[in-house]
């Protein structure tokens, strides 16, 4: 085990040597840019692709239905939580 942490400086050593010389020619530069670019729009395209759409919970913040009686269930039920939890501490 103690071997095997002894590597690991080695090993990013030299891939930190190997990516500086990599990098000093120009032509090489400018391909591992574009190559950074191409996988970073790549990974931006896909990740939106996978992200549900996402509800607008605007339109309904702030500006409660009275009729809409789910919105307003769930809210009663929510403020009913914290007075049921103060009476059960303090008369229990």
């Amino acid at each position: 085990m103690a071997e095997a942490k002894r590597v690991g400086p080695y090993v990013w050593l030299g891939v930190g040597i190997a990516g500086g010389s990599l990098l000093l020619s120009k032509s090489s530069r400018g391909k591992a840019v574009s190559f950074y670019k191409g996988i970073k729009n790549k990974a931006v395209s896909l990740w939106s692709r996978q992200q549900p759409p996402v509800p607008d919970v605007l339109q309904k913040s702030g500006h409660p239905d009275p009729y809409d009686t789910e919105d307003n269930k769930m809210v009663d039920e929510g403020a009913m939580y914290s007075v049921n939890y103060y009476n059960e501490k303090v008369h229990h």
